[in-house]
């Protein structure tokens, strides 16, 4: 099984925000990674998929990934380890989204979002 068939990272990203905005608390990453592998009706065989150049889980990876990319901005915080939540940015952003549509979340800028 490819690398492939698992979701993009950019709909990883989009159902991570949403799926944090929706808990509106810290959540633990095996968490995240079973509640988005269910919203992606993912498969065993799939979420067993390991990276070339370690044992990790790709899927891991791929959600710890948009965790990361998501932090950058500042849409997440990064601490404390062990706990995915959403900063005020984040919760604004999805809030912002969600009433655009998420379609338009990638073209339009930050500026367009209100921030």
């Amino acid at each position: 099984m490819a690398k492939d068939d698992l979701p993009k990272n950019a709909d990883v990203e989009r159902e991570l925000l949403r799926f944090l905005r929706l808990r509106q608390r810290p959540v633990e990453p095996l968490e995240v990674y079973e509640a988005l592998a269910d919203k992606f009706k993912l498969t065993q065989q799939q979420m067993s998929i390991k990276r070339n150049d370690t044992h990790e889980s790709l899927w891991h990876n791929r959600v710890q990934a948009a965790r990361e990319h998501l932090a950058r901005p500042g849409f997440m915080h990064r601490q404390p380890y062990g706990q995915w939540s959403l900063t005020k940015k984040g919760c604004e952003y999805v809030d912002r989204a969600e009433k655009v549509g998420w379609e338009n979340r990638r073209t339009a800028t930050l500026d367009d979002l209100d921030f």
